[in-house]
C-alpha cells in the first residue's frame, strides 16, 4: 500500500511539475528591419511584428503575427534602385542609363511600375566606336501572390513585350525587352519565415492575408505557426533573450 500510494505522489508530482513547465500563451510587439532580396540587390526596410500566442488541444500552440513593413523607400528611390539593376556600359558592346523609374500602389495587391533608359548599340569598327542610340519605355504590373510562407512579387508586362521603342519594329523592342527582362520582368520569391526577425526564423509560417495600405505605403501581412511545446518554449526563450 505504501509504495503503490508513493508512486501516485510521485506520478502527481511529476504531472505537476510538466503542467507548470509550459509556457503560458501571451502576445508581444517588435521592431526590425526586413531584407528581402530581389535578384542581387537586398533593401532594408523598416518594419514591425505584433504576435499572439493560443494553446491548443494536445499541447500545441498557435502563433498569430501580424507584420507591417515599409515600402515606402522603395517608392521614393525607385529610380536609383532600378539605375543599380540596369545601367551598364560595356564598350563596343552596350550602353543602358536609367533616365526616368516610378512605383505607385494602384490596389490592395499591386504596383504599377514604369520605366525610361537611354539605350545604345556600340559597334567597334575600323578603329571607331559607333553608336545607335534609343529611348526605351517600359510598363509593367508588379502582382502579389502568396502560397504556403513564401510571397512571389510577379513582374509583369503591361504590353507584350512591355519595353518599346517609339517608331521601331516589333522585333527590336523584343530584343530590347530580352536585355532587361533578366533582371526586372520575372518573379521574385521572398520566404516569409526568413522575413521575420530572427526570433521566429525556423519556424513554419503561413501567409493568411496580405495588403498595400496605400496611405502608409505599407505592406501588411498576417500569417501564422503552429508549434509543439517545445518549439513555443524556445521562442519565448529568444523572444525573452537581450538583443
Amino acid at each position: 500500500m505504501r509504495i503503490a500510494s508513493f508512486v501516485t505522489c510521485l506520478v502527481l508530482t511529476l504531472a505537476s511539475s510538466a503542467a507548470l513547465s509550459a509556457p503560458p500563451p501571451g502576445e508581444g510587439a517588435k521592431t526590425f528591419t526586413a531584407r528581402p532580396k530581389f535578384g542581387a540587390t537586398v533593401f532594408e526596410l523598416p518594419a514591425a511584428v505584433r504576435w499572439r500566442s493560443t494553446l491548443l488541444p494536445g499541447g500545441r500552440y498557435r502563433v498569430s503575427m501580424d507584420a507591417s513593413v515599409n515600402v515606402a523607400p522603395i517608392v521614393a528611390n525607385i529610380r536609383a534602385l532600378s539605375a543599380r539593376a540596369l545601367d551598364r556600359d560595356i564598350p563596343c558592346a552596350t550602353l543602358v542609363r536609367v533616365q526616368h523609374a516610378a512605383a505607385t500602389i494602384t490596389s490592395a495587391r499591386s504596383v504599377r511600375y514604369d520605366l525610361r533608359f537611354r539605350y545604345a548599340k556600340r559597334v567597334c569598327a575600323g578603329g571607331l566606336p559607333l553608336e545607335f542610340p534609343a529611348d526605351v519605355r517600359c510598363a509593367a504590373t508588379i502582382a502579389l501572390f502568396a502560397t504556403g510562407s513564401t510571397l512571389a512579387v510577379d513582374v509583369r508586362g503591361a504590353t507584350a513585350p512591355p519595353c518599346r521603342i517609339e517608331g521601331a519594329s516589333a522585333a527590336l523592342s523584343q530584343a530590347i525587352y530580352g536585355l532587361v527582362g533578366i533582371d526586372v520582368f520575372k518573379r521574385h520569391i521572398v520566404n516569409l519565415a526568413k522575413l521575420l526577425p530572427r526570433e521566429f526564423q525556423g519556424a513554419t509560417v503561413d501567409i493568411r492575408a496580405f495588403a498595400f495600405d496605400p496611405t502608409r505605403a505599407e505592406l501588411r501581412i498576417a500569417s501564422e505557426s503552429t508549434m509543439s511545446e517545445a518549439q513555443f518554449a524556445a521562442l519565448m526563450v529568444r523572444l525573452n533573450s537581450p538583443a
